[in-house]
Parts: C-alpha cells; sequence; structure tokens
C-alpha cells in the first residue's frame, strides 16, 4: 500500500469518481437522486505507535461499507463517496480536517475520527456545525456526560466497561480483588470504574496501585500478591500486556486467576501460551453471535486479504474495523429511517435508535450516552479466545483465530 501522507485526499478504490470539490456546504435543493453522496472523516493514518495501524482498520471500515452500500444501490437512491483526511493523530489536523470535510468539501454526512484524544476536539466542530456524526472509538467519560446533541458514542463509558467483567468474577465466587494500572488516561479511566463496579457488587478491594514513574509494574506486582487476592484485576493498553506478563514471571508474584483490560486485542494472540487461563474484557471477537458479523468476518476477509497478503487478516479484523463498520450502520439507518438527508432528521432518529449492529447493541440514552453496548468477558483457553460472559454471546464457542 503506498505511503498515506498527512491530511493526504484518499480516492483509492472509493467506488465511485472523485467529483470537483464544491465551495461550502451543499444545500438540499441541490441533493439530487443519483448525485454523489458525500460522506467525510479523518483518521491517523500516520505517526507514531499503533495508531497508524488502527487508523487503517478503521478505514478499511468504512470503505467496505461504502462498497457494499453502493453495491446495494447507494444511500437514498445516491451513490456514496468516501472522503478519509490523514490527521496523523493531531488534534489540530484532526479539527482542521473536519472543518475542511464541512466548508470545502461539502460533505452531507460524517463519521467519526478514532480515539477519545481527538475525539473531543472533533466534537466541538460536530457540534458547532449541528451535524450528526457516530464516533465509534471514544470512551472518556468526560466526553460524553455533557450533553452533546450532535455526536453520539459507538462505546459506553469506560467507566461501565469493566461491570461485566466484575460480574463474572462475583459468578465465579472471587471476592478479594488486587487492583493496578498504568499511569495513563486509558488505564486511569478503566480502572476508575473496576474499582467502584467491585465495591458496588460487595467485593473486597484489598490492593489498588497506579504504576509507572514511582512506581514499577514488579513492584506493584509484588505488593498485590502479598495481601492474597483472590484475583489480580486491572492493566494497561492491550499491546502493553506482554510487560505484565514478562513481570508475573518475578519472584514473589503469583496470583490464582487474572483479569486484564482490552483481551481482544490480537496483537497479544503471539503470546496466548503465557494468556492461557487468564480473563479480560473485550470489545469485539469474530466468532459473537451478533446479527450479519458473520457475513462481515466472511465479506471482509475476501475484501481485503487479497489487498494486503503479507497481513494476517486476523489482525485487521479487530475492534477498530469491527466498530468502524457498526459506525456507519447505525449512521446509515438513521438515514434511511429519516428519509432524508436533512441533519436535524438525521440526528433525531439517530438519538432514537435501538438497534443491533455487527459489534452489539446500540442504544442512546437521554444523556446521548451509550448504554445498549455489553462489553463482553473473554478467556484464553486452549489456545483460543473465547466469549466467557454474558451466556447470550458464548453460543459460537471460540473464535479459532
Amino acid at each position: 500500500m503506498p505511503t498515506l501522507h498527512r491530511r493526504s485526499f484518499l480516492k483509492r478504490a472509493l467506488g465511485v469518481g472523485a467529483a470537483a470539490v464544491l465551495g461550502g456546504r451543499l444545500t438540499f435543493a441541490a441533493q439530487h437522486a443519483g448525485a454523489p453522496l458525500r460522506v467525510g472523516a479523518s483518521l491517523p493514518l500516520s505517526g507514531p505507535g499503533l495508531f497508524e495501524e488502527d487508523g487503517l482498520h478503521q478505514l478499511l471500515a468504512y470503505r467496505f461499507w461504502q462498497d457494499e452500500v453502493n453495491a446495494e444501490g447507494g444511500l437514498l437512491g445516491r451513490p456514496v463517496e468516501l472522503i478519509v483526511y490523514d490527521d496523523a493523530n493531531e488534534v489540530e489536523e484532526a479539527v482542521a480536517s473536519y472543518r475542511r470535510l464541512l466548508d470545502e468539501d461539502g460533505v452531507e454526512l460524517l463519521l467519526g475520527n478514532y480515539g477519545s484524544g481527538l475525539a473531543g476536539a472533533t466534537i466541538e466542530v460536530v457540534e458547532e456545525a449541528r451535524m450528526p456524526c457516530v464516533f465509534p472509538m471514544a470512551w472518556q467519560p468526560s466526553l460524553w456526560t455533557q450533553g452533546h446533541r450532535w455526536a453520539a458514542p459507538l462505546l459506553p463509558l469506560a467507566s461501565a466497561v469493566t461491570e461485566p467483567l466484575v460480574d463474572y468474577l462475583a459468578s465465579e465466587g472471587l471476592e478479594r480483588v488486587a487492583i493496578v494500572w498504568a499511569n495513563n488516561d486509558y488505564a486511569r479511566d478503566l480502572a476508575d470504574g473496576l474499582r467502584e463496579a467491585v465495591r458496588a457488587r460487595g467485593l473486597t478491594p484489598v490492593y489498588e496501585q497506579e504504576y509507572g514513574g514511582m512506581v514499577d509494574v514488579d513492584r506493584a506486582l509484588r505488593q498485590a500478591a502479598a495481601e492474597e487476592p483472590d484475583v489480580l484485576a486491572g492493566g494497561n493498553l492491550g499491546e502493553q500486556i506482554p510487560e505484565l506478563l514478562d513481570a508475573l514471571g518475578g519472584p514473589g508474584v503469583s496470583f490464582p486467576r487474572y483479569a486484564w483490560f482490552e483481551l481482544d486485542e490480537p496483537a497479544l494472540l503471539p503470546h496466548r501460551d503465557a494468556l492461557e487461563g487468564m480473563d479480560g474484557f473485550g470489545l469485539w471477537l469474530p466468532s459473537m453471535p451478533y446479527p450479519g458479523a458473520r457475513r462481515f468476518v466472511n465479506d471482509f476477509t475476501l475484501r481485503w486479504e487479497p489487498e494486503y497478503p503479507g497481513k494476517p487478516i486476523a489482525r485487521m479484523l479487530d475492534h477498530h474495523s469491527s466498530a468502524g463498520y457498526a459506525a456507519a450502520q447505525v449512521t446509515q439507518r438513521a438515514v434511511e429511517q429519516a428519509g432524508t438527508l436533512e441533519p436535524a432528521a438525521v440526528r433525531d432518529a439517530l438519538f432514537a435508535l435501538d438497534t443491533t449492529t455487527v459489534f452489539g447493541d446500540f442504544r442512546l440514552d437521554e444523556r446521548g450516552v451509550q448504554v445498549g453496548k455489553t462489553v463482553p468477558v473473554i478467556g484464553y483457553r486452549q489456545g483460543l479466545r473465547t466469549t466467557l460472559w454474558p451466556e447470550r454471546l458464548t453460543a459460537v464457542g471460540a473464535a479459532a483465530s
């Protein structure tokens, strides 16, 4: 795949020809049948760390949705033209991209960018422009407790994500919980919810410690083990779990059970032997029996495997790609229910939706907070990622990945 430069206008494989850039937003009178329907977003397609990979997976989901909807006759009878800019995981670039999409490219629909770090500033643009937009991968509580009327989350609040995991631990008879978490915003948000859920369900937190900085992970784990908990819970970004696994091999560090954050990350698959018997939450697995998920997995594989022969499809079929596709699903359903692209009508339909996507249930409460999505508990069993909780999502069994 060619290098994607910052703010590059992605035209490859969009399914329709690129139309001339229009000055300003299109009027509804100009939206005649058959004219391309422009849908815009920005994603981190370059930049540091794994953001470039995660952004690519979300982009492939958006492009897959575009191909699919166009093969079915378009949206409201019009072919979809996707415009995506590279924001390089920089707030200023993301804001500039969405303003350009609205003010220069004349997009009529928006799809959200990646991560809570960029979403905060982008939400302000969306709210000011009064354009509905679903954000697939942003769960920081402070983003969604302000009563937004145009921006909508696909994920539940990070403070609620770990509640099913604690329910599962309680059902297993585990009572004494040691909690450790990394010193970053992602882990802190999840740890806040984990500690609250532990106490709310009558379990006993015997140790709580953030690690990093003055407290290294080895010291935190040794101190936690000294309290003899039933389970060690918490963690870090999914791709950082190997750091924890290495620390568990140290002297005086042993626990009966483990419950980690984000255990569904494909980046962990090479460590499956060390993860055997461990549990954690997972936003999505290809085996989860949501409506249309099996078809999505099959068709996504057929669409992208030939174009990326050196990249394992299991790494591309993750919660970033499934959430990206689900955000597009939700947006499409809101438009079809409204029967128009008029922003307020689409917004009203979006906030009233009660539907199920390939990623799970979607339903917003009166605050505009996602309350439909249950974040399942998964575990590594016999080398496979397996859905453990709730029971309605365990029917298909382990994901052979």
